[in-house]
C-alpha cells in the first residue's frame, strides 16, 4: 500500500516536532516547512493529500495560504486541517471553512483527537483513491468494450459485404448453366443425352438452394431474414 503524503506547515519549529512525533505512522510519509511559500512549493511538485496549517504565521496567514491552494487545480484537491490557537469563536472557524478547510484543531493539540482525526482524514483519502482508480479502469474497460464493438460492427460489414458478392458471383454463372440447360432441351437430343441435362439441371438447381440457404442463414444472424 502506498504512503499518504502529509505537510505539515508551522512558523514555530518545535510545533512541528510534536505533531510528527504524534502522527508518525508507518502508512503516512510526513513533509514539513515553516515557511508558507515553501508549503506552497511542497504542494505544486508533490502528491500532498493532507495539510495541517497553522493559522498564524508572518507574511502569510493559513488563510491565504489556504484561499492559494484551493484556487490551483493542482492543489485544490488537498484535505487541510487548521491548527489553531486564536478564539473558539464561531467567526473563526467560519472563515476557515468558507477558504476551502475541512476541520479545525485547538492548540493546545489532545493528542487523541488529533491522531483520530487524521486517521479518519487517511482512511478517506484512502477511499477516495480506490475511487477514482477503480472509476479509471471502469473508463478503460468502458473503452475497451467500444473498441470491440466496432471491431465486432466492422467484421460483421465486411462479412454482409461478402455475401452480397457471393450472390452475385456465384448465382450468375450458376443461372447461366441452367438457361442453357433449358435451351439444350428444346433441341433434339437423344435419350441419354436428355437424362445427362436433366441430371446437370438438379445439380444446378440444387446448387443454387445451398447458395440461398447460405445466403439466408446470413440474413438470419443480421436480423435481415423476415418470414
Amino acid at each position: 500500500m502506498s504512503k499518504i503524503n502529509l505537510l505539515i506547515v508551522d512558523d514555530k519549529e518545535e510545533n512541528i516536532i510534536a505533531l510528527e512525533a504524534l502522527l508518525n505512522q508507518h502508512n503516512i510519509n510526513i513533509l514539513t516547512t515553516t515557511s508558507p511559500n515553501e508549503a506552497l512549493r511542497i504542494c505544486w511538485e508533490k502528491d500532498i493529500a493532507i495539510a495541517l496549517v497553522d493559522v498564524q504565521m508572518p507574511g502569510m496567514n493559513g488563510f491565504e495560504l489556504v484561499e492559494i491552494l484551493k484556487n490551483n487545480s493542482r492543489t485544490q484537491e488537498i484535505m487541510v486541517i487548521f491548527v489553531t490557537a486564536i478564539s473558539l469563536e464561531a467567526k473563526y472557524a467560519i472563515k476557515g471553512l468558507n477558504v476551502g478547510a475541512i476541520d479545525y484543531l485547538y492548540k493546545p493539540l489532545d493528542p487523541y483527537i488529533t491522531s483520530a482525526k487524521v486517521d479518519s482524514f487517511i482512511q478517506l483519502v484512502r477511499s477516495q483513491r480506490e475511487i477514482k482508480n477503480k472509476n479509471l479502469q471502469l473508463e478503460s474497460f468502458q473503452a475497451e468494450l467500444i473498441k470491440a464493438k466496432n471491431e465486432a460492427e466492422k467484421s460483421k460489414k465486411a462479412k454482409e459485404n461478402f455475401m452480397a458478392n457471393m450472390s452475385h458471383e456465384i448465382r450468375t454463372p450458376i443461372n447461366g448453366i441452367i438457361g442453357l440447360v433449358n435451351l439444350l432441351k428444346k433441341s433434339k437430343l437423344d435419350q441419354d443425352q436428355m437424362d445427362m441435362l436433366d441430371l446437370l439441371d438438379a445439380s444446378s438447381e440444387s446448387l443454387l438452394g445451398v447458395i440461398n440457404d447460405i445466403l439466408d442463414i446470413s440474413k438470419i444472424e443480421a436480423g435481415k431474414f423476415r418470414i
